[in-house]
């Protein structure tokens, strides 16, 4: 008999730890579910605010994503496009970085970034990601355009 009972005793705890484990997993898995609708929402609070040029509340949308979610580079990137069209390139051009530094290899946020450098004179940084773009991108017109029109300057 003392087998027995030391053999349900032990089930029992078991199972309880198995619940007790599986509960955690579920709590887990809702928050990170939780944050990825925020997150979600967040962004396309942004979208409809950037379309609509209310580029600080967009920015105010598009942080709060990335508080929740820091590797979304859309979220990054639209925040540089707030920033380029309010003039201020310095901002813009950290977080076109920002968004390079997550996806690097992407044209649009290599062109962008490449743009935002030449509005900011940095005339020789612009033509290098300009150049990434066409390793990507060997018949990308605006690229080859973009290093024509920089090295007539002397760069």
């Amino acid at each position: 008999m003392p087998v027995n009972s030391f053999k349900i005793k032990e089930m029992k705890r078991i199972t309880k730890l198995l619940l007790l484990f599986f509960t955690l997993f579920l709590l887990v898995l809702s928050t990170i579910s939780c944050s990825r609708i925020k997150s979600t929402k967040y962004f396309e609070d942004g979208k409809r605010l950037l379309k609509q040029k209310k580029y600080e509340e967009a920015i105010s949308s598009f942080e709060n994503c990335l508080s929740l979610e820091p590797k979304t580079h859309q979220a990054a990137e639209a925040i540089g496009i707030c920033y380029g069209e309010m003039k201020d390139y310095a901002r813009a051009a950290e977080y076109f970085e920002r968004a390079l530094s997550i996806k690097p290899k992407d044209k649009l946020y290599l062109m962008n970034l490449a743009i935002t450098y030449v509005k900011l004179k940095r005339y020789s940084e612009a033509k290098e990601l300009y150049y990434r773009v066409l390793d990507i991108d060997d018949n990308n017109s605006s690229a080859k355009k973009a290093i024509d029109n920089i090295e007539k300057m002397g760069y």
